[in-house]
């Protein structure tokens, strides 16, 4: 599985881009056994910090979400 973890108009560091992965194929490999490609964009929007992900675990089927926190 290809995980790309990435920050928009924001630096990430190398601790939070592992932890990231590893969260991701720990939750992901637990459900989808041949989840192709993932997808991460942090950003900064005012107060807020929002996390985007898309996933494509095969045969056309795309996920996508996003979170917001402070």
């Amino acid at each position: 599985m290809k995980v790309s973890v990435s920050g928009k108009q924001i630096q990430l560091g190398e601790a939070f881009r592992t932890h990231a992965e590893e969260q991701i194929n720990v939750t992901f490999s637990k459900y989808f056994d041949h989840a192709q490609n993932v997808n991460v964009v942090m950003s900064h929007d005012g107060p807020l910090y929002r996390a985007d992900i898309s996933v494509l675990v095969g045969h056309g089927i795309d996920f996508q979400g996003h979170g917001e926190a402070s």
